[in-house]
């Protein structure tokens, strides 16, 4: 069977988001992780009727149903409805609760049709691909660029993109004919790691170079099994 990749209706990004339980926090440290797979939250919506139409909101831009401009209309109303008193000026904070739930959500469900059987046998190896022109490209994300690896390598477990805030890496699955025309790699790179001090938790967790705190994991993991 000849599949394309992509070619599967992209209901897996939907599911991840609609699937997601809703997590009142007061600090975007709250809750960390992989925890973001099946929790849905916005730092310091402590309150759950809040919290509940950020994420109908959220849903209904996954399913492009909503723009950022509808997204902002709507934060509009549910911020002077609860008399919510966020952090941040209204542009920055509309665009990264919308773009990085997205950008998430697109993430996992890649992942999700990657670990097709049929998907994965045409294509075995992903590549690493850096946004070109990105203003403040962060140095790690730029040398990993075309890096090519197995699917199966354990590297993608904690380097499923995005890896940060405003992250616009991706990851591009390739043919094993695509992946040796290019270069594959005899090993995953090893840039070392750093000690952070979780401020919420008082936990010192130990985080790859280039990757910022807390994204580390491997998205969508709660849609899938072992590759």
């Amino acid at each position: 069977m000849n599949a394309t990749y992509g070619s599967l209706p992209f209901a897996e990004a939907i599911k991840f988001l609609l699937g997601k339980i809703d997590m009142p926090t007061e600090k975007w440290t709250d809750v960390m992780g992989a925890a973001h797979n099946r929790g849905f939250m916005v730092a310091g919506a402590a309150k759950k009727d809040l919290l509940a139409d950020l994420h109908a909101m959220i849903n209904k831009g996954i399913a492009g149903e909503t723009t950022l401009a509808d997204f902002r209309k709507g934060f509009d109303v549910a911020v002077k409805k609860y008399g919510w008193a966020y952090k941040g000026q209204r542009g920055w904070r509309t665009a990264t609760i919308f773009q990085t739930n997205l950008s998430v959500a697109y993430s996992a469900g890649r992942e999700q049709q990657r670990h097709d059987p049929v998907i994965m046998q045409e294509f075995p190896y992903n590549r690493f691909r850096h946004m070109p022109g990105e203003r403040s490209p962060r140095q790690e994300h730029l040398g990993w660029d075309n890096l090519i690896l197995p699917a199966t390598d354990p590297w993608w477990k904690t380097h499923s993109t995005p890896l940060g805030w405003g992250c616009q890496c991706w990851i591009e699955p390739m043919t094993a004919a695509q992946a040796e025309a290019i270069g594959i790699s005899q090993q995953a790179p090893n840039n070392g790691t750093y000690e952070w001090q979780n401020p919420s938790t008082g936990k010192t967790e130990i985080v790859p170079n280039g990757i910022d705190p807390g994204w580390n994991y491997y998205k969508g993991e709660n849609l899938m099994g072992e590759p």
